[in-house]
């Protein structure tokens, strides 16, 4: 069970360290965030500041939390972009939607996402209400700041975009 477990969670950790500074990334570049962390690193073409910031963020909740107060901090809340995943899976491939080349399909079509979805109700069922009270704050938050960032105004990167000219074919 250890030597799984420890398998197991270096997979996941690895997946975070990997994706979560790109998400950051995005979000600063779609003015979400700080254009700090949309900077990409000059020789290796990476968000270097939003791996840092990750792993800064990632360091200081471990250093600071216990191992219960990570588990409410990330168990819904993982379950239900797990879930939302799935159901835009099913979507996605209701819609056709490609972006260039063949789209990949899954065999027996929305069959797979449609029980992965019924698993991730079924664990989320099992969760308590303290999980869903810190998610659910988290997602308050995230709100706010998303309207707040509305509120100011396009994102410059936007504002730039737009003034920028189109040629004619002519």
């Amino acid at each position: 069970m250890l030597v799984g477990g420890s398998i197991s969670m270096l997979g996941f950790l690895s997946g975070d360290a990997l994706g979560t500074p790109r998400s950051l990334f995005a979000f600063a570049r779609d003015g979400l965030l700080p254009g700090a962390l949309a900077r990409l690193h000059p020789k290796f073409r990476t968000p270097s500041r939003a791996i840092v910031t990750h792993a800064s963020v990632a360091w200081a909740a471990a250093s600071i939390g216990s191992f219960g107060v990570l588990v409410l901090l990330s168990n819904v809340a993982l379950l239900s972009s797990y879930l939302l995943c799935c159901l835009a899976a099913i979507e996605l491939q209701r819609r056709n939607v490609q972006t260039g080349g063949r789209p990949f399909t899954l065999p027996g079509g929305p069959v797979v996402p449609a029980l992965a979805g019924v698993v991730l109700l079924w664990l989320l069922s099992h969760a308590s209400a303290q999980e869903f009270m810190v998610t659910g704050g988290a997602a308050a938050v995230a709100v706010l700041l998303y309207a707040w960032r509305a509120l100011r105004g396009r994102p410059p990167q936007a504002r730039e975009q737009q003034a920028v000219p189109t040629q004619s074919a002519s």
